[in-house]
């Protein structure tokens, strides 16, 4: 009677409680992604500089930053580790120097994303002065 008992649970179990149990936590985990500003910013285009303090680099981002642009301004430094970071995830190739195909494009990118974040800090900071 006890092993008919144990297979009639196992096979409840089975049937039902463990997909509902994987749904469970596959929902949990989708809400997760939902609400993790770093997978936020790095989905959304421009995410790596209007959320950029949302979004934690990796050691590799960091690491080829230091190796092309150790003595720019640190605004300029985060902000590329930050497009570095959205590029990995990407899947899309980092420049390794000056002569890569893709350095100057990025330079550019990183130099009008310091000028909009100064743009925007300073209107940021006009509003509270104004108040």
């Amino acid at each position: 009677m006890d092993q008919a008992k144990q297979l009639a649970t196992d096979l409840v179990m089975g049937a039902y409680l463990e997909p509902m149990t994987q749904e469970i936590v596959q929902r949990l985990l989708d809400n997760d992604e939902e609400d993790n500003p770093h997978l936020k910013a790095l989905q959304d285009p421009e995410g790596w500089w209007k959320a950029f303090s949302d979004l934690v680099p990796s050691r590799d981002a960091t690491d080829m930053m230091k190796e092309l642009w150790i003595d720019e301004p640190i605004r300029f430094q985060v902000l590329a580790e930050r497009l570095f970071e959205r590029r990995r995830n990407l899947g899309l190739e980092l420049p390794n120097g000056p002569q890569h195909r893709d350095y100057q494009p990025i330079m550019e990118q990183i130099q009008q994303a310091v000028r909009r974040t100064k743009a925007r800090d300073r209107a940021r900071e006009q509003a509270l002065n104004s108040r």
